[in-house]
């Protein structure tokens, strides 16, 4: 088995850790660039000019700065975190980098991008499309036929309607339920979802 590391060492990091050593793959190190903790083997520099030999994920949730680290780290191998409890339907596209964590169903047809987050208990319904960079909160629901684009985090408890469209870098506040599309570079909140 080829060595497995994590770039980042703080909360979401924990988390992969946990799906990685379930499915029988121990962490050898972690990349970060401001934790002493001694299993960080090296800075996140490090991996642009000379990454240790291995497969890699990236631990760090905010989409916007996993996005900015992994475009610049192409050349390195990427791997998915996936719970043994995470239901996912034989005909679905999953990209790599992609975290899917405790208790996610992920229903026929679906595609998911890559380094994308598919938090605990979150559902993605059939033929849904979500973006590179995106992050699907726990206990997020996206019922039916879905386009969802990159870097959108879409809030804990967030409800999409059946086929609605939602753009690039969008926040949809927590507990929002999401009606009518949604542009791109917005946040919307409340039940039903509104630009603010």
């Amino acid at each position: 088995m080829e060595p497995v590391y994590i770039i980042g060492i703080g909360g979401h990091s924990k988390v992969i850790a946990n799906i990685l050593e379930l499915n029988q793959m121990p962490i050898d190190g972690y990349y970060d660039d401001y934790s002493s903790d001694p299993r960080v083997v090296g800075k996140i520099q490090d991996l642009f000019e000379n990454p240790k030999p291995g497969v890699y994920i990236c631990g760090i949730g905010d989409n916007h700065i996993r996005s900015n680290i992994v475009s610049q780290l192409s050349h390195l191998s990427w791997i998915n975190a996936i719970h043994p409890s995470a239901i996912i339907a034989k005909n679905t596209q999953i990209g790599v980098g992609c975290v899917i964590c405790p208790g996610a169903i992920i229903q026929p047809g679906a595609k998911i991008g890559n380094h994308v987050i598919i938090n605990s208990n979150a559902v993605v319904e059939h033929d849904c499309s979500i973006g590179n960079f995106s992050h699907i909160a726990p206990g997020s629901t996206l019922c039916g036929t879905i386009t969802i684009g990159e870097k959108v985090l879409l809030g804990a408890g967030s409800t999409v309607i059946p086929m609605k469209n939602i753009g690039h870098n969008v926040i949809v506040g927590a507990g929002s339920t999401v009606i009518r599309d949604i542009p791109s570079n917005v946040k919307v909140v409340g039940s039903p979802a509104r630009i603010i």
